[in-house]
């Protein structure tokens, strides 16, 4: 009877060693799982986190087409999304780092902060938003030289989703700087240009 209890004590200190190394074990792998989890949304920055965190100062878009590109980018985000004032301000003012002196200058800050906000609050409330937007490729821009300065053009293509879907065609007009950077000087409905040339 004393080697049975024994026999049965051996059993069961055992049992509850192994069961230790399994809770120990399993606790290991939750809190790996959630340190890796962690990790995903740590390195998984959203579209607005990687526009602001882009080093534009060192890293300017190199070409015409992609200054529109980030300039959809930024307006996409601004009218799209439920933005912070801080982030409002900032992808703002990554939209005006794309724009050209003279437009800066026609469009002082709060001007242009006090227009962009009532733009976007329309838009809001009735209820449009950016749905999507393309840029004409590399090959299909027009290049040429006044006054010793390198002017482009470019059209892009936005489709705006509200009550009524609208496709808008516009056409912009670039000029690069002193340091070799393509900068927007203003842009036209494409459809309006093109049928004002047609009455000329």
């Amino acid at each position: 009877m004393i080697f049975l209890r024994s026999k049965n004590a051996k059993a069961l200190t055992l049992i509850a060693a192994v069961l230790v190394v399994v809770v120990i074990l399993y606790a290991n792998l939750l809190s790996r799982k959630e340190a890796e989890n962690k990790k995903e949304i740590i390195t998984t920055p959203s579209v607005v986190e990687q526009i602001l965190n882009k080093d534009y100062k060192n890293n300017y878009p190199a070409s015409v087409r992609e200054v529109v590109r980030t300039y959809f980018k930024v307006i996409e985000n601004l009218y799209n999304e439920d933005l912070s004032e801080d982030d409002f301000i900032d992808l703002a003012d990554v939209e005006r780092l794309m724009m050209d002196d003279v437009l800066l200058e026609e469009n002082s800050y709060s001007d242009f902060m006090t227009r962009l906000k009532s733009e976007v609050k329309d838009c809001k409330d009735s209820k449009t938003r950016i749905g999507s937007w393309e840029v004409e490729k590399n090959n299909q821009i027009q290049y040429w030289y006044h006054d010793n300065y390198r002017y482009a053009s470019i059209k892009a293509t936005v489709q705006l989703i509200g009550q009524n879907t609208q496709r808008v065609d516009e056409k912009f007009i670039l000029k690069e700087n002193e340091d070799g950077r393509w900068k927007i000087i203003g842009w036209v409905n494409a459809d309006e240009e093109e049928s004002n040339e047609g009455e000329e």
